[in-house]
């Protein structure tokens, strides 16, 4: 199904358009999330520390879906 949605979307006209504010909404999400994950870090948190590499994980394996070149 994920794969059906995704050749949906990039056939809309602002497919790009969609790209570039879902790059920006990541980069707003790491911005806030930067100073959390500084603090874990520092405080030796384990429990945090992992919960905050599991969610970049996470985030790293579905970019390649959003980010997959347009079809020609």
């Amino acid at each position: 199904m994920a794969n059906a949605v995704q050749q949906i979307l990039t056939d809309v006209p602002d497919y790009v358009e969609r790209c570039h504010y879902l790059e920006s909404l990541k980069n707003r999400l790491e911005a806030l999330l930067s100073p959390h994950v500084v603090a874990a870090f520092s405080a030796q948190s384990l429990g945090m520390s992992a919960t905050f590499a599991e969610a970049k994980t996470e985030v790293l394996s579905t970019r390649p879906r959003h980010y997959k070149a347009r079809p020609t």
